[in-house]
């Protein structure tokens, strides 16, 4: 399967827009076929909280006559309120002529970023920076490309937008774990994490980047204002577990959007209340024995029982925010992680052991709205193999077969270990769960999805499209969209 490493998903995956500009307009960064370079704003010094912007943007003449054209630049705040206008010389543009143009001012009374005040106006900057030691060489900062240096960090905030690249399928949960019992690296992949291990790495990077946070008090410390980990979730992208996996698994979910543990991890590590997250299950074969972890925030202690029995507290976490307790015993039962501060439980959680799968179990997710007929609307439908309680089954990998009727077009799922998994009527459970996808037509209906294994109960759900005014091809309302802040949404 080394070759086979990017799925084939087909056609239009996201909503796609269509702008529609005047004859002279400013042009968009689509150098490869338009040869056009976008609006850009570049060289922002910020002291004393002002900032000179300096803001250049490609305009093109296609309006068949000659035209003045002067580029006005006006900055907004998050509160929609204009905080300084500037304009660039009038250059004449005769038609097909394209030309650069460039406006400047200064921008008082700054409201500048902070981590706990995350501000920002309608105008960005990023870089990708990449963080190593050899980028912490404050005697030759110029000297080095793409990365970490004083002077740079001196002349605007650097913000680390491509980190943690590493790769882990959801489907192994650690080395004790059935049917994989840990990852097997294969020539072509170049990571050896399972889900556990992915976890902990993902706090151990972000616990790198917390310690050198550019509000430390040490200059040597003073780095980074904000972290981005790539790819939020994996996709068809250039992976490097190639002999292993059908497409990139650096995600914090997986291809269905499933959270791995490293999901909860992060969601931990960025609370600003207590929270806490025990990584694993507790559905483990017999006389299994391993270290269990904890990922836990706002608190001075954590302690791990198992059937109400303690197995210890620890006070000292590792990588920010990971308890680790060794040589725990698999008891079937129930596992508490329960966190303290002041000797007040502030955050706690249970997880039972799973029998025998009895049953299959689907949950449908559509927009609040319901799903429209529009003929892109999709819905995900999760499916599970639970116990005779109800409760997941944790180690569970097996085929389950779908049969759908009503108005829709069966779009599948995907096995991220398995070439050619896509858009079939069937698909193997991942850790207990996978989701599959259908998409609406242009008729409003009942569609209807069943889920059957031989030797468990079979699940069937209904979901009900609602019907969409389209004009001409084109929907009088934007499809649904999640919310988004103000500065964002420009």
């Amino acid at each position: 399967m080394g070759r086979a490493f990017n799925p084939n998903f087909g056609g239009l995956n996201h909503n796609v827009w269509l702008h529609l500009t005047g004859r002279i307009f400013q042009t968009f960064p689509l150098y490869e076929n338009l040869r056009t370079t976008g609006v850009y704003a570049q060289n922002i010094d910020l002291q004393a909280r002002t900032a000179e912007i300096h803001v250049e943007a490609q305009v093109r003449n296609d309006s068949s006559d000659f035209a003045a054209v002067a580029l006005s630049t006006v900055v907004v705040d998050a509160a929609g309120i204009v905080r300084a206008t500037f304009e660039s010389d009038t250059s004449d543009l005769v038609h097909g002529q394209t030309e650069m143009f460039h406006a400047a001012g200064p921008l008082t009374g700054a409201h500048f970023w902070d981590v706990d005040d995350p501000y920002l106006y309608d105008v960005y900057y990023g870089v990708m920076i990449g963080q190593d030691r050899r980028t912490d060489d404050l005697a030759t900062p110029a000297a080095v490309f793409r990365g970490y240096s004083a002077e740079r960090r001196d002349r605007a905030p650097l913000i680390e937008t491509e980190d943690l690249r590493d790769e882990a399928l959801r489907s192994v949960w650690d080395d004790y774990s059935p049917p994989h019992f840990g990852f097997k690296k294969g020539p072509d992949d170049t990571w050896g994490w399972n889900s556990e291990t992915f976890a902990l790495q993902a706090a151990r990077r972000y616990d790198a980047y917390i310690s050198n946070r550019i509000d430390h008090p040490d200059p040597a410390h003073s780095k980074w204002p904000a972290y981005a980990s790539i790819y939020w979730a994996d996709s068809n992208a250039d992976g490097r577990q190639q002999s292993s996996t059908v497409l990139r698994v650096s995600g914090k979910v997986d291809g269905m959007r499933l959270p791995k543990e490293a999901f909860y991890v992060y969601r931990v590590m960025q609370s600003a209340q207590p929270d806490l997250h025990i990584i694993g299950h507790w559905t483990y074969p017999a006389g299994t024995r391993k270290t269990m972890y904890v990922a836990a925030t706002g608190c001075d202690t954590v302690e791990l029982r198992v059937n109400g029995r303690s197995l210890g507290r620890n006070t000292v976490p590792t990588d920010g925010c990971v308890y680790a307790f060794p040589d725990v015993v698999f008891t079937p039962g129930v596992i508490r992680a329960v966190a303290t501060r002041g000797g007040k439980v502030v955050a706690q959680q249970d997880i039972r052991t799973a029998g025998e799968g009895t049953a299959l179990k689907l949950t449908a997710h559509v927009d609040p709205a319901g799903l429209q007929a529009d003929g892109a609307d999709v819905a995900f439908i999760a499916f599970e193999v639970v116990d005779a309680r109800g409760h997941r089954c944790p180690t569970d990998e097996a085929r389950v077969d779908f049969a759908v009727s009503g108005p829709a077009i069966w779009r599948g799922g995907l096995n991220s270990a398995t070439p050619n998994s896509t858009n079939n009527l069937y698909l193997n459970t991942e850790c207990g769960i996978n989701r599959v996808a259908i998409r609406s037509t242009l008729t409003p209906g009942v569609i209807t999805v069943t889920a059957t294994r031989n030797g468990l109960t079979p699940a069937t759900v209904k979901i009900a499209s609602t019907s969409v005014e389209i004009v001409s091809g084109l929907m009088r309302a934007l499809p649904p969209r999640l919310p988004v802040p103000h500065s964002a949404a420009q």
